[in-house]
């Protein structure tokens, strides 16, 4: 019974962690999508984003979105007018993007099955990076769904498809976490040990070494 309760609190710690990192995901995006519509605003764009059309799509995305934007940690927004725009706009990039932010928000409300939902709709129709981004919050959304083995199989597949990718540190410890929750400790702490090794002044090689020490 003590295994177990260490067990959840270890897995309840990563589980913060893994939230806290989706939240500086989403602020990045945030602050990108700002840049976009400043340059718009300035008129920097090139002749493609000058199109009206495409700076209506972008310009209705961030009012659906600023109430999450505002939104407190205390406070439950309501994501409908979000969800009502990634439903109308689910071919297009800024549809992509919005079911990203819902991801991260229904996330960082640990509703996990309509985070995963969509995480795998912003896959279809995002930029490289977008699709990455998602790529790898789906592999947080599977492990706090205890869904172990399509985590490692979502990570494997990142590594594949992204081998020299900036987040992929990142990727691989949630892969290693993933087979350590799934019952192969061993296994998992020689992979986090490798990951401490080869990325040893990333924040993902701190956390890899803290959880090897903890499995004996």
């Amino acid at each position: 019974m003590k295994n177990n309760n260490q067990q959840n609190i270890n897995e309840k710690g990563i589980i913060d962690v893994l939230e806290q990192k989706i939240k500086l995901y989403k602020k990045q995006i945030l602050i990108m999508v700002g840049i976009v519509l400043l340059a718009i605003a300035a008129g920097a764009l090139t002749a493609h984003l000058k199109n009206q059309a495409y700076q209506k799509q972008w310009g209705d995305l961030f009012l659906a979105e600023l109430p999450l934007a505002l939104q407190t940690e205390e406070e439950n927004t309501d994501f409908s007018e979000l969800e009502i725009y990634a439903a109308a706009n689910e071919e297009k990039p800024a549809g992509a993007y919005a079911a990203l932010t819902l991801g991260n928000a229904y996330y960082q409300n640990k509703n996990y099955e309509k985070a995963e939902l969509y995480f795998k709709q912003a896959l279809k129709n995002g930029n490289k990076e977008l699709q990455a981004l998602a790529e790898s919050s789906l592999i947080a959304a599977y492990i706090a769904q205890n869904m172990y083995d399509k985590a490692i199989e979502q990570a494997s597949a990142f590594e594949a498809k992204y081998p020299n990718h900036f987040i992929l540190a990142q990727v691989k410890t949630h892969k290693a976490l993933a087979t350590e929750l799934s019952g192969k400790p061993q296994e998992a702490k020689a992979m986090y040990l490798e990951i401490a090794e080869q990325y040893p002044s990333s924040y993902s090689a701190s956390l890899a070494k803290l959880q090897a020490d903890k499995i004996k």
